[in-house]
């Protein structure tokens, strides 16, 4: 299983659970660690740090979903935007990095 499919496991995991089980499910560590969800509108590199000129180490597919939160890093073009945001994905040991400009909040 590659790191995204796995943090999409979990994201889904945590959702299903959160709702089953109401309102108290916002205590839930596992849903508490997903900052929010977005799904790519291409497909998108994800590197060490938040920049082209770093590493790719894995691929999140057009529509896929990935859970994380919004970080500034080098400026780039893509996905007919300009900007500086990046999303940080938790790899569990390591976080990676996606253009934000290709992902659309859910």
């Amino acid at each position: 299983m590659t790191p995204v499919r796995r943090v999409l496991t979990v994201c889904a995991v945590a959702a299903a659970l959160a709702a089953s089980a109401g309102p108290a499910a916002t205590a839930d560590p596992a849903a508490a660690q997903c900052q929010k969800q977005y799904r790519a509108t291409e497909t998108v590199n994800v590197r060490n740090k938040p920049s082209t000129g770093a590493d790719v180490f894995d691929v999140i597919s057009r529509g896929e979903s990935v859970c994380g939160q919004i970080v500034q890093g080098d400026d780039y073009q893509a996905c007919g935007d300009k900007t500086w945001e990046w999303i940080e994905i938790d790899y569990g040991s390591r976080d990676g990095y996606a253009a934000a400009a290709c992902f659309y909040g859910t």
